[in-house]
C-alpha cells in the first residue's frame, strides 16, 4: 500500500491515537481507536529477539494507558509489571498481580468464588481437568470425564456445605486427600436429593469401587499443588475485583513462568484469565457495553494453558468494548491458528523465519517472501484484512 492508500484506513502522524503498529517516513503508523473499518483484535507473531516486548507491547500498553483503557497482561517473568507498576499507578490505574512465580509477592485470588452453579461449577472443573496431568488416565477420555464428575460433585459440596471462610480449593484437595472412597459415598448419601452436588456424584459412583479409589487418588494428584502453604494462602480469599476492569482504568498482570507452563500455573493462569474475560463479557451484556474499554495484551501466548473457547471469546467481543492483542513466535504455535488468526484484521509480522509463517505471509501476499530484505532492512509486515500488504519500520520502545 502507498502513503495515500494507508491513510484511507490508519493514522500516520508524528503522534499516535490508536494502536501503534510501527512507523513510516519517521512518522508513527496507527489504527485509531474511534475506528470502525477493521476490528482492534491484533495478531503479533515474531521470534525471540525480534522485538514483540519493545516495539508491540511496551509502546502500545503506555499508549492504551495515556486513554485509560484497561488492561488485562500476560507477563512472562514479570519484567512487564516491574517495568510498568509505577508509571500506571501515577496515571491513577488500580493494579493488581497475580503472581504464579512468587505467590508471596501476589494479589490474592480465590477460583471457587466464580462458582455460583452448576454451570460455572462444570467450567471450572473442566478447566483443571483439561490443564492437569493425568497419570492414570493418559488420554482415556472415559476417565477425564469421571474424574471431573467427581471434581464437580465437590466443588459444588464445598460452596453448599463448608462455612464461608472454607470454600477454597484447598478443601476440595483437603477431602480428597483425608477421606477414602467408602467415606466420601457416606459424606454424599447424606445430602438430600435435590443438592447440586448429587447428581454429578451419582454419575461418578456408578463406577467400581477399586476405580473409583483410583480416581480420588489421581483426582488428589491433579491438585496436589494445594499441599503448599503459599498456594493455600494465594487462593484463599480476593484481592482482585474482576469486573473492576469494564468500570474504571485498571491493569492486571498474570505472571507466568517463561517456559511451557507446568500443571501448576497452567490451569490457574487458564482459570484466571477466562474469569477475567467472563465476568467482564458478563457485565458488558447486562449494560450494553463495557463502561471502560478493556484491551487483552497476550504476550508469549503460547506458553499459556489452552483455552478452547478462545476464538469465541473473540467472536463475541463485537460492541462490548473489549479487544484481544496476541504475541506468538509464529502460527504453528496455535492449536487453533486458523480461526484465532481470522479474527484478528490486523497481523504484525515481525523478521520471520518459521517456514509455516513464511508460507502464510506468501500465501496472503500471492507471491514468495522476500526474507533477506525484510530482516536486513529492520522491517515489519502488516496485514491488514483484504488490504495491500504494509511495511513498516518497527517504532521502539525508549526507557
Amino acid at each position: 500500500m502507498n502513503k495515500k492508500e494507508i491513510k484511507q484506513i490508519l493514522s500516520i502522524d508524528e503522534k499516535a491515537d490508536g494502536i501503534i503498529y510501527g512507523a513510516l517516513n519517521n512518522k508513527i503508523v496507527a489504527l485509531p481507536f474511534n475506528t470502525c473499518k477493521i476490528n482492534r483484535n491484533v495478531a503479533v507473531i515474531g521470534d525471540p529477539g525480534t522485538g514483540k516486548t519493545r516495539s508491540y507491547v511496551l509502546p502500545n500498553i503506555l499508549q492504551l494507558a495515556k486513554h485509560k483503557k484497561s488492561l488485562i497482561i500476560n507477563d512472562p517473568k514479570g519484567e512487564l509489571y516491574t517495568k510498568l507498576k509505577n508509571k500506571l499507578i501515577n496515571e491513577k490505574y488500580e493494579v493488581k498481580i497475580f503472581n504464579l512465580l512468587s505467590t508471596k509477592n501476589s494479589h490474592r485470588w480465590n477460583p471457587l468464588s466464580e462458582v455460583k452453579d452448576e454451570l460455572s461449577a462444570e467450567s471450572f472443573s473442566q478447566a483443571i481437568i483439561d490443564n492437569t496431568i493425568s497419570i492414570v488416565s493418559k488420554g482415556d477420555k472415559f476417565g477425564e470425564k469421571e474424574e471431573q464428575n467427581l471434581l464437580k460433585a465437590l466443588t459444588l459440596y464445598v460452596i453448599h456445605e463448608s462455612p464461608k471462610g472454607k470454600r477454597t480449593p484447598k478443601e476440595i484437595y483437603t477431602l480428597l486427600a483425608n477421606k477414602d472412597v467408602k467415606e466420601i459415598d457416606r459424606l454424599f448419601s447424606a445430602l438430600p436429593s435435590n443438592h447440586p452436588a448429587k447428581q454429578p456424584y451419582k454419575l461418578f459412583s456408578q463406577s467400581a469401587d477399586n476405580v473409583r479409589s483410583g480416581m480420588i487418588i489421581e483426582l488428589g494428584t491433579r491438585l496436589q499443588v494445594f499441599q503448599s502453604q503459599s498456594f493455600q494462602a494465594l487462593t484463599e480469599t480476593n484481592d482482585i475485583d474482576l469486573t473492576a476492569p469494564a468500570k474504571k482504568p485498571c491493569a492486571y498482570f498474570c505472571i507466568t513462568p517463561d517456559m511451557p507452563s507446568p500443571a501448576t500455573f497452567s490451569f490457574l493462569s487458564r482459570l484466571f484469565i477466562t474469569c477475567v474475560y467472563k465476568n467482564i463479557f458478563n457485565y458488558a451484556n447486562k449494560n450494553g457495553r463495557c463502561s471502560n474499554e478493556v484491551y487483552f495484551m497476550l504476550d508469549e501466548f503460547h506458553n499459556m494453558a489452552s483455552i478452547p473457547e478462545f476464538a469465541s471469546y473473540m467472536t463475541n467481543y463485537e460492541d462490548k468494548g473489549i479487544y484481544f492483542n496476541i504475541m506468538i513466535q509464529n502460527t504453528m504455535q496455535l492449536q487453533d491458528m486458523g480461526n484465532i488468526l481470522n479474527l484478528c484484521d490486523s497481523k504484525l509480522f515481525l523478521s520471520p523465519h518459521s517456514k509455516n509463517t513464511i508460507d502464510y505471509i506468501s500465501n496472503s501476499l500471492n507471491k514468495p517472501l522476500d526474507i533477506d530484505k525484510l530482516n536486513n532492512s529492520n522491517n515489519n509486515i502488516l496485514l491488514i484484512r483484504d488490504e495491500k500488504p504494509i511495511i513498516l519500520k518497527k517504532y521502539l520502545y525508549i526507557d
